[in-house]
């Protein structure tokens, strides 16, 4: 059976866009990854992730640079700001209230939005119908760009900005962290290589939300060296 016209994926490097990536690497020709640079702390471990299964699965990659962002004021830019830290302290997956404090911490508005809209009209520009990005079941709780509701409202949108009505998928807007490691394990991914975290380190940080719930995804299915590394400390 031949494959479908070609698509492009917004990777970040992270569990979600990197199984997204391969998902859609099975089902398109001539797949194009999209990575933004946004002045985010850990540009550099997520340019290094992504660059990595691009190579591996033999896609091409490019980044778009994005500086508005780093410019604007008013908001605890977590992700973006060396001054403002990233929420790392009793941080309770399980606790709603936990979750909001953290998210709100590394919040930038209309970030997802931005970026599907530039993804858009690159992917218009160049024949591209179709963007795949990566969100889930879980973040959607506290993160509304990360929803069902939010993917399908960009669609209605991109129907009205696009001639070619480039729409937006995601294979792992209902699945929790877990069953996208389960699935992502049906490809052969090198866990190692991802990058779950908000920060700047060498390795992961393993105490932003972020590098949590990979940590949690991870338990008992698959081996993380930096993950066993925590453990020691």
């Amino acid at each position: 059976m031949a494959k479908a016209p070609k698509s492009l994926v917004l990777l970040s490097g992270g569990l979600d866009s990197v199984a997204s990536l391969h998902i859609a690497d099975r089902s398109y020709e001539d797949v194009l990854a999209l990575t933004i640079n946004y002045r985010q702390k850990s540009l550099k471990q997520e340019l290094a992730a992504a660059e990595y299964f691009c190579k591996k699965i033999g896609v091409a990659h490019i980044v778009l640079d994005v500086p508005w962002f780093a410019q604007w004021e008013g908001q605890s830019l977590g992700l973006i700001h060396k001054e403002s830290a990233v929420p790392t302290q009793n941080l309770d997956l399980s606790s709603v209230e936990s979750c909001q404090t953290s998210a709100a911490g590394v919040w930038i508005p209309n970030r997802n939005g931005l970026f599907i809209h530039v993804a858009a009209s690159y992917a218009e520009m160049h024949g591209i119908s179709q963007i795949y990005v990566g969100f889930n079941l879980e973040e959607a709780q506290t993160f509304p760009d990360n929803s069902k509701a939010f993917l399908n409202a960009v669609n209605e949108s991109l129907v009205f900005s696009t001639k070619s009505r480039v729409q937006v998928k995601c294979p792992t807007i209902d699945m929790t962290k877990k069953e996208i490691v389960q699935k992502s394990m049906l490809y052969d991914v090198n866990f190692e290589k991802i990058w779950p975290c908000y920060q700047d380190g060498e390795t992961p940080c393993g105490q932003c939300e972020s590098c949590l719930r990979f940590i949690r995804a991870t338990h008992g299915l698959v081996y993380v060296s930096w993950i066993e590394g925590l453990k020691k400390l």
